[in-house]
């Protein structure tokens, strides 16, 4: 029952998520959605090897939906530099090093998927506090700021 209750709250998420990807609240769906929440947490008990119950990520929903408005603002800014870099081009393709004052390895993946989502950027790789990317412009300027800002507050 204690396990119940642990993970209720993924179980939600994804519910919600499986309704909207199926673009239904039908009851079906939302008992669907239920039990495929708890059957991934059942198989991740299973074969990741560690218990899941040991891994706590805990987030602020205010600023959940910050950093996605920011991550839609740079996409669509990224997207619009691309388009211009190309028509005129300009692009100079580069692989670039990227410091990140990150202390949380989660809070790197998710810098680091955040910056492959932004147009004319991928990150190949990251080792410690550095992140490897593929950028169009050439330069490393500004690839993490507007993410880091909101991860960094978080972070401590």
């Amino acid at each position: 029952m204690k396990k119940l209750i642990h993970d209720l709250p993924f179980s939600v998420i994804s519910t919600l998520l499986w309704c909207i990807l199926n673009e239904s609240f039908q009851p079906f769906i939302i008992v669907t959605g239920l039990l495929l929440g708890f059957f991934s947490l059942g198989m991740g008990r299973l074969f990741l090897g560690f218990p899941i119950d040991s891994i706590h990520i805990s987030f602020n929903l205010v600023k959940l939906f910050k950093y996605i408005f920011v991550l839609i603002i740079n996409i669509y800014k990224a997207s619009l530099k691309c388009i211009l870099l190309i028509i005129k081009g300009h692009s100079n393709i580069k692989v670039v090093s990227v410091k990140t004052h990150l202390k949380k390895d989660w809070h790197k993946v998710v810098l680091s998927n955040s910056v492959t989502l932004t147009p004319g950027t991928i990150t190949i790789d990251f080792f410690k506090d550095t992140l490897l990317v593929l950028t169009l412009s050439g330069n490393s300027d500004s690839i993490t700021d507007d993410f880091e800002s909101i991860l960094v507050k978080e972070d401590s």
